[in-house]
């Protein structure tokens, strides 16, 4: 994810930054959140902590959470759940897998609008840089 993938006006700060690029690195390796911390600090690995998926548990389940969550993580964290939401969609409108049907595309796009939805105010942000969902066709139609 790239720091044009949140509102300006957030960008400067150092700590989101880091924790846009690390936010995946708890759930997709070794990486203890102790090893964070100890690198980039407590700031940085307790939005990334918010923003975790919990891999242990199902797929639906960690979707339902996502959205539950949404509104009242940190501003930090929303500003890391937009940048992700935002940087997947881009993803898939433009490389998706090839075992990615139009249908799952389009589920994941409008889940990912019901979970930035929770986030107020930066829903419209996002809302703004997507649009909707796609009708028919692949997401490639949509400007991210």
């Amino acid at each position: 994810m790239l720091p044009d993938l949140v509102p300006p006006s957030s960008v400067e700060n150092e700590k989101l930054l880091q924790a846009v690029i690390l936010h995946d690195t708890i759930d997709d390796t070794k990486t203890r959140a102790q090893e964070l911390a100890e690198r980039f600090g407590n700031v940085v690995v307790a939005v990334v902590l918010e923003v975790i998926d919990g891999k242990s548990l199902s797929k639906a389940e960690r979707k339902r959470l996502q959205i539950k969550h949404a509104a009242t993580i940190c501003r930090r964290a929303k500003l890391v759940k937009l940048a992700d939401k935002i940087a997947n969609l881009r993803d898939i409108a433009m490389t998706p897998s090839a075992d990615w049907s139009i249908r799952r595309q389009r589920d994941y796009f409008e889940w990912a609008m019901v979970c930035a939805g929770r986030i107020r105010p930066w829903r419209y942000f996002l809302k703004r840089r997507i649009g909707s969902a796609p009708r028919q066709g692949s997401l490639r139609e949509f400007p991210l």
